[in-house]
């Protein structure tokens, strides 16, 4: 098949060739075949090909990529023997597998393809078989991945200075793991740093749930970093793991003291006057902001919190928190109810709120799907009766039911 910007005829090109020198008619001619193989290059592809069949997996698997490569995450679906074929868009870089019981890494490249058969109950013993076009940095991170060991930060029962010894030992194994894997340079360096941040969180996990006030001289060493170094922060996974971490033990140590002390705490502003880093102080704040607005007693307060201390530009954050204000900010004491329309009733026809004016109104809230909603009917029941002689009127409104 001709490129599509050439003539079908090259009658033309040779006709004006054929009248140049011997020395003028071979720059035209070098032209045309550095045209011509430039053309049968295969374009370059910003997707790779993964494919294979994992057995005794559930239907949907989530494909997780890096905290820091920009990435997209994919849900995989399986067809009913395990089997699947997915293009997955990708700059390069790491991935997790999560099925339901491991969590396994992978490195993609665009324009490679990679095949993965394994068996969930078996992984930890037999691991994966791979297959595809680009295998060395993949032998490493399978391997990470079906070595890996989950550390309760609880410590079963660990003193210490025995928790740190076993979790050193776990840094030090994935170390000798890294150090006879094929990964360039850069990415080994990269693997280090998130080895050792890895380490730290697991240290200061166990501090924090143990409740060990006073760590060791060795823990204060090992913990002893920069949390507001925004360049990790952005990069490493681990790092920003760890800097929550941090945050947030120093902050539940503040609120501790002002609620002994009977002072006000404000989680937000306590965040602003502990972070130095702009960037991550108002990570952090993002990340909390929802959740303090909900649990606000006073949701002026909080909101008002929010637009002081949060200096950054995430307008979907700002709009979000604006929408559950003004929602919140509805449901207060002593405001008009929001009102329901025409809901459908068990007798056939339909109520609205404005039917019970002048009444008293409890409102519960369940769906079909809730254990829990049909476990608390009976006392629902038992309540409706108790005043069944009040100016009281108890619905249950089903949820997308």
């Amino acid at each position: 098949q001709k490129p599509h910007f050439f003539s079908t005829s090259p009658l033309p090109f040779l006709t004006y060739a054929s009248k140049l020198s011997p020395m003028k008619k071979l720059v035209p001619l070098l032209g045309l075949c550095i045209l011509l193989l430039s053309s049968c290059q295969p374009d370059p592809k910003d997707y790779a090909i993964l494919s294979g069949k994992i057995q005794n997996a559930p239907k949907t698997l989530l494909l997780h990529s890096d905290y820091a490569s920009g990435n997209k995450d994919y849900t995989i679906q399986l067809q009913e023997d395990g089997s699947f074929h997915d293009t997955i868009e990708t700059k390069g870089g790491l991935y997790a597998l999560i099925d339901k019981s491991n969590l396994i890494h992978l490195y993609l490249k665009p324009s490679e393809e990679y095949i993965l058969n394994y068996d969930v109950k078996s992984f930890e013993e037999e691991g994966v078989q791979m297959g595809g076009t680009d295998l060395d940095y993949n032998e490493y991170y399978l391997e990470q991945s079906r070595k890996r060991v989950f550390v309760s930060p609880l410590g079963d029962g660990k003193s210490e200075d025995e928790f740190r010894a076993y979790i050193q030992q776990i840094e030090q194994d994935k170390l000798d793991r890294l150090a006879t894997s094929k990964l360039p340079p850069e990415l080994k360096e990269f693997e280090r740093n998130e080895i050792h941040f890895q380490y730290c969180v697991e240290l200061i996990l166990y501090l924090y749930y143990t409740e060990v006030d006073t760590p060791s001289a060795g823990s204060r060493s090992d913990l002893d970093l920069d949390y507001d170094n925004e360049a990790y922060y952005k990069k490493y996974g681990n790092y920003a793991r760890l800097v929550r971490e941090h945050y947030s033990v120093l902050s539940q140590k503040v609120e501790s003291e002002r609620q002994a002390s009977g002072s006000t705490y404000n989680h937000l502003q306590e965040l602003t006057e502990l972070v130095s880093n702009e960037y991550i102080r108002n990570d952090l704040i993002a990340q909390d902001a929802l959740y303090y607005l909900k649990n606000a007693k006073d949701k002026d307060a909080a909101y008002r919190e929010f637009n002081t201390c949060y200096t950054g530009s995430d307008s979907i954050l700002q709009n979000n928190m604006l929408e559950l204000y003004l929602r919140l900010s509805s449901l207060e004491k002593g405001t008009p109810s929001p009102k329901f329309y025409d809901f459908k009733n068990y007798a056939g026809g339909t109520s609205s709120l404005d039917d019970f004016q002048g009444k008293y109104v409890y409102i519960d809230l369940w769906a079909s799907w809730c254990g829990n909603c049909f476990n608390e009917f009976p006392e629902l029941h038992a309540l409706e009766e108790a005043y069944k002689d009040k100016n009281i009127e108890f619905l249950s409104i089903a949820w997308q039911d």
